[in-house]
């Protein structure tokens, strides 16, 4: 899996924190969007178009820009990041991720059945292709671009005795990356210092040899366990494998070694993979559902 940059954005009120960082959801979207044919962009635009001005003003503030500035479908993936503080959303917070027990080696159909991501993946394609209502299929839209994300970030795929890694702290000489959680969400990403349009050239580029087919083939379940097997290798630092097979969770000893360049090098550009597995994936649910 490339190195991906979902991240989980701590609630402090709740379990896990919250999804892939800005950069990283509007990567996996935008990648999407452009290799959709040209009906189908045409739909998601329509669509868009549609959205109530209130939404346009909570996307852009979110993203520190003009409340008046165009909704891009990029844009649009981050707006379920944007009302976790919205208590009329609430319901839909433990759909980020899926915490699964400590002693669980594969993530399959029956590893939840309802309020998590594999489950709101399923719920909202099925409701972009079948809503009447523009409000609903708009909504399902927006959360179904941010879901693809989210189950790619491999921390949102873990535990929740230890929120999603925001509890495994890592010496970092950066603020915003003082917990491995963070690290993934934006750190791995940002290190590159890269601008969107040249993420977005990098992975174009990089979708013309992938095996984009072959990852669009897989279920559901199969991008959740694709990062539950991430976050149980040793030197992701997430957990320590015990002789029973339970990943308990690192010591601080054993996560001294998160913020290393070695670190840095090989997992963002297992990041980098996520996020086009995420995007090539994301693309063929659209076709189907619009």
């Amino acid at each position: 899996m490339f190195r991906f940059t979902l991240l989980l954005s701590l609630l402090l009120l709740s379990l896990p924190s919250f999804a892939l960082g800005k950069l990283g959801h509007q990567l996996v979207c935008q990648v999407a969007f452009d290799h959709l044919s040209k009906d189908k962009q045409q739909r998601i635009n329509q669509l868009l178009l549609s959205m109530p001005n209130t939404t346009k003003t909570l996307i852009n503030n979110y993203l520190y820009q003009d409340k008046k500035a165009p909704i891009t479908f990029a844009k649009s993936c981050i707006w379920a990041d944007a009302i976790k503080k919205n208590k009329q959303f609430d319901k839909f917070k433990s759909w980020h991720y899926i915490n699964v027990s400590r002693s669980a080696k594969h993530i399959t159909d029956n590893s939840c059945s309802s309020d998590c991501v594999t489950q709101a993946i399923k719920t909202d394609q099925a409701l972009l292709k079948t809503a009447k209502n523009q409000q609903k299929k708009t909504q399902a839209l927006m959360f179904l671009g941010h879901w693809l994300g989210d189950v790619h970030q491999p921390l949102h795929v873990s535990y929740a005795s230890d929120w999603g890694g925001n509890k495994i702290k890592i010496n970092s000489p950066d603020k915003k990356c003082t917990n491995l959680h963070w690290l993934w969400d934006t750190c791995l990403l940002s290190r590159k210092h890269l601008s969107e349009q040249q993420w977005l050239t990098k992975l174009n580029k990089q979708w013309q040899y992938a095996p984009i087919k072959q990852w669009q083939q897989t279920s559901v379940a199969q991008w959740a366990d694709e990062s539950l097997q991430l976050v149980r290798e040793a030197n992701l630092g997430y957990c320590h494998i015990n002789s029973k097979g339970v990943c308990n969770m690192s010591t601080k000893e054993q996560s001294a070694h998160l913020y290393t360049p070695a670190y840095q090098a090989h997992y963002s550009a297992l990041l980098q993979q996520r996020v086009l597995q995420a995007a090539a994936r994301l693309n063929k649910l659209l076709e189907q559902a619009l």
